[in-house]
């Protein structure tokens, strides 16, 4: 059974705010398994979560492939991530307007 979780990104405008939020989920990690350039989080090992230094204005996040379309609809601030997999993955420009984010557990 898939459990989501709503998460409010008005204080997430910086590495250290997202960084910090990522980790205190339950069983997640971070590595930079792509490079210095990426930091990436996951939950048993997957990845959910991957913010990149070059572009440190996006957040890459992973989403339920219905619920991914239906943000981008509903926002001009999430777009199809560059670079992944867009069934999955959303970005999210962190420089735009603030609002709640579901994440799956």
């Amino acid at each position: 059974m898939l459990h989501y979780t709503f998460i409010d990104i008005t204080a997430m405008t910086d590495i250290e705010s997202i960084r910090l939020f990522c980790l205190s989920l339950p069983h997640t990690s971070e590595d930079m398994a792509f490079g210095e350039d990426y930091l990436l989080f996951r939950v048993c090992d997957r990845i959910f979560a991957c913010y990149g230094f070059a572009r440190d204005n996006y957040f890459t996040l992973k989403c339920d492939p219905v619920y991914a379309i239906e943000l981008r609809e509903r926002y001009p601030e999430i777009q199809p991530a560059w670079h992944w997999n867009k069934k999955y993955w959303n970005q999210l420009d962190l420089s735009g307007r603030r609002f709640n984010w579901q994440v799956q557990n």
